[in-house]
């Protein structure tokens, strides 16, 4: 008769896979992950037996003695498989695991709507946007296997049920499909990571440019002359600045002076949130851009040359 304690092997083709117990081989051939007639015997024997006559305590086929070479391994893959078996891979498991990843997946897109909303230039939300759609998209096809594997080993006779799971089946193929666009987003990381560096190189030069002769440049387009034309109808008009902004914003920039044009515009319409801090980090960041050392000497600069004109 087996022995509940003692350490088994199973044969894989010309390996010995293991140690387990007696039990642990029953949970596996039972949750499919092995097959019941796979042979298997006690650590360091060579006396091969199919699992089920182990288990029966009956010999109906002859013994073999391979020489197979052991292989030691930790289970823990072989765990999630049972689990993933006994445990998803039934009614009503399957259709809890699809509603919870569906809730979780629509949370998971407003969590990156809210956090990871990149600018023109920001390459590195544009890659976390990514890697968030494919754990989102990986989430989704899990939900989706579940509840396909499900049906297929417990079909259903409920007319009802079965429209439950076709439906939940469509609404994750469905949230599915927008993290499929995550080859988007990696081909913004390259654009935008490109176009900040040429955009940075030429800043300083092409600002000055840009003012001093009153012209659109070939990269900054009219970044400067919309900066000037702002802080211009700052100093020398009262009101609301939203229909300014919305002129300026139809004109040939870049990224960055449309995020504070947007940003101006966010603060006039939210007077009871303190945009103090942010507008004064875009203005220094904005300048030093440009290749000033604060946003008072840009200020100096441009107005120094429309005194020439």
């Amino acid at each position: 008769m087996p022995k509940d304690d003692a350490i088994y092997y199973y044969a894989d083709g010309e390996q010995a896979i293991g140690p387990f117990s007696l039990s642990k081989l029953k949970l596996m051939a039972k949750g499919g992950i092995i097959s019941a007639d796979v042979y298997v015997a006690v650590a360091e024997s060579d006396d091969w037996k199919p699992l089920n006559e182990l288990l029966v305590g009956k010999s109906t086929s002859p013994a073999k003695s391979p020489a197979l070479k052991r292989k030691t391994t930790s289970g823990r893959f072989d765990c999630v498989l049972s689990l993933w078996r006994e445990h998803v891979l039934r009614w009503p498991h399957a259709a809890i695991a699809g509603v919870m990843i569906l809730l979780l997946s629509f949370w998971l897109y407003g969590w990156i709507d809210e956090h990871l909303y990149p600018g023109g230039f920001d390459w590195h939300l544009y890659l976390a946007n990514a890697f968030m759609k494919v754990l989102v998209l990986a989430l989704l096809l899990l939900g989706i296997k579940a509840l396909k594997d499900t049906r297929k080993l417990a079909p259903l006779t409920s007319g009802l049920k079965k429209f439950g799971v076709s439906l939940l089946l469509v609404l994750l193929f469905l949230t599915a499909l927008p993290s499929a666009f995550f080859v988007v987003d990696l081909y913004m990381v390259f654009s935008a990571h490109n176009h900040k560096q040429t955009y940075v190189s030429v800043a300083p030069e092409q600002f000055r440019t840009s003012i001093i002769e009153n012209r659109a440049v070939p990269v900054l387009g009219e970044d400067a002359l919309v900066i000037r034309d702002l802080n211009t109808w700052l100093l020398y008009n009262t009101g609301s600045i939203e229909g300014f902004v919305q002129k300026q914003l139809k004109r040939n920039i870049s990224p960055p002076v449309s995020e504070l044009l947007v940003l101006i515009v966010f603060a006039e319409h939210h007077p009871e949130v303190d945009m103090t801090e942010d507008l004064g980090a875009k203005l220094q960041a904005l300048a030093n851009l440009y290749g000033f050392h604060s946003w008072q000497e840009l200020n100096s600069f441009m107005f120094s040359q429309q005194a020439e004109w």
